[in-house]
C-alpha cells in the first residue's frame, strides 16, 4: 500500500511480483509520458531522474509501469482525488482500466471533492472502509 510516490511503488512493484495478497495504490504515477504533460510539477522529472526526460527517453520510461503491466497479476484497489493536480486522476482511470484489461481483479474508488491526499473526514473514513473491505478478504481477516 503506498500513496503518491508509494503509490508509484505499489504499481511499480505490482508489475514485477505477484507474492502479495492485495495491493493499494493511491495517487500513484503509472505512465511517466503521460503523468509529465499533466502533472502541476514538471520539473521534478530534472530534479528525481537527473535529467530532462526528452534527453534520454528510453531511461525516462524504463520505470514506468505501464511498460510492464502483462506482468502484473496481483489484485488492486486504486484510489485517488479527482482534484489531483499533483498526480492527476487520468494516472488513476489509466492504471484501472489496464488492470481490467489484462483481468487483474481491482476496483478504482474516486474521491469527486478530494485531491493529493484525501483530508475530509467523512473520506477520510469512506478510503480506509474501502481499503478495509478490498484487503480483509485477501489476508484472511473477517469483518472486510
Amino acid at each position: 500500500m503506498g500513496g503518491s510516490f508509494g503509490g508509484y511503488m505499489t504499481n511499480l512493484i505490482g508489475t514485477r511480483t505477484d507474492r502479495f495478497a492485495a495491493l493499494v495504490s493511491h495517487a500513484g504515477i503509472y505512465h511517466y509520458p503521460q503523468f509529465r504533460g499533466t502533472t502541476d510539477e514538471p520539473a521534478w522529472f530534472a530534479f528525481g531522474f537527473g535529467f530532462e526526460p526528452e534527453d534520454d527517453e528510453d531511461a525516462f520510461t524504463r520505470h514506468s509501469p505501464h511498460r510492464h503491466i502483462s506482468g502484473w497479476r496481483t489484485p488492486t484497489l486504486v484510489l485517488h482525488g479527482d482534484r489531483d493536480y499533483r498526480v492527476p486522476v487520468g494516472e488513476a482511470l489509466a492504471l484501472f482500466e489496464a488492470l481490467q484489461r489484462h483481468g487483474v481483479e481491482s476496483e478504482l474508488v474516486i474521491f469527486p471533492d478530494e485531491n493529493h491526499w484525501i483530508m475530509r473526514p467523512a473520506n477520510v473514513v469512506a478510503w480506509y472502509e474501502a481499503w478495509l473491505a478490498f484487503c480483509a478478504p485477501r489476508v484472511g481477516l473477517s469483518g472486510g
